[in-house]
């Protein structure tokens, strides 16, 4: 990603912050007011938190994920209390307008939380006035990343310091934060260019992240087990009237649609649909994944 930093302090308000802290959840949405994308950072870039004036102290922080827009209707429908806020109301309270309105989510994964009495103070160079937040290349505050590793050793916090390290390395995290619901929702929507997978359909109200190997029977939060499906489609491929051939990577429908519900032909149509590939960088669906619910959920 051109000009990606390599570590930005984002500034929040501390009911947010305390909110998510009380939870302790690992993964959140950092949403902003604007529809507006985040490029500052490239995936798996460290994201700290620093609370608004007069309070100049970096409280915590975690691991870009990827950023997307979504209404607020649809942030709190993927992330819920992982927005940082008590329910919808409070959400559009906050941000004002309608729910149809269009919020950047900026999704971040092993998400820690430093404690009152280790809070550490932002750095001379950030400016008290700055309203949302600047990145850093390490050679500008290498002490800053510093003082955030030796705080999460001490949290124990086992994954983050690795990261540090590779960055303070001049390494590129490879790695992505472990992904819960959330994040593999935002992440399935940005590998497929925010289009469905087989119709290539663009209403995001519509679309939705697909397990192929369900997680009820082992299926991972992980890209390669990941489709981005029209809402309707998702269910067929839930239920099994759908699948893809995991070698010509083409849908197959299933004729029972017609013969239990004497109808289907929309869906009957989409038989042999090419399965689009995910935009470059990242991975395509697995074989693995694929033929397993060929093999144990679809209904031929």
């Amino acid at each position: 990603m051109p000009g990606a930093k390599d570590f930005w302090i984002g500034v929040t308000d501390n009911d947010w912050f305390s909110n998510l802290a009380r939870s302790g959840t690992r993964e959140v949405n950092f949403w902003r007011p604007s529809p507006t994308a985040f490029r500052a950072l490239k995936p798996g870039g460290l994201f700290l938190f620093k609370l608004h004036a007069p309070i100049h102290m970096i409280v915590g922080g975690g691991f870009f994920t990827t950023s997307l827009q979504l209404t607020v209707r649809q942030a709190w429908d993927w992330f819920g209390a992982d927005n940082g806020c008590g329910g919808l109301d409070d959400l559009l309270r906050r941000l004002g307008g309608p729910a149809s309105r269009q919020i950047t989510c900026i999704l971040l994964g092993d998400v820690f939380y430093f404690p009152k009495e280790r809070w550490i103070h932002a750095p001379p160079s950030f400016h008290p006035n700055l309203q949302v937040g600047r990145g850093y290349m390490l050679a500008e505050e290498p002490g800053l990343v510093q003082m955030v590793r030796s705080q999460l050793r001490e949290e124990a916090e086992p994954d983050a310091p690795a990261a540090l390290d590779a960055l303070r390395r001049g390494q590129p995290r490879v790695v992505l934060p472990r992904l819960g619901q959330g994040l593999f929702r935002g992440l399935v929507a940005a590998a497929y260019d925010h289009r469905c997978a087989i119709t290539g359909e663009r209403a995001m109200p519509v679309l939705e992240a697909a397990h192929i190997r369900p997680w009820a029977t082992g299926g991972a939060n992980a890209l390669e087990n990941g489709l981005l499906l029209r809402s309707d489609l998702h269910r067929l491929f839930d239920t099994g009237y759908l699948t893809v051939d995991p070698d010509r990577r083409v849908l197959l429908v299933s004729r029972r649609l017609h013969t239990q519900f004497h109808n289907g032909h929309e869906y009957l149509r989409l038989d042999g649909a090419p399965l689009a590939a995910p935009a470059r960088g990242y991975p395509a669906a697995s074989h693995e994944n694929l033929l397993y619910h060929r093999d144990n959920v679809f209904v031929a």
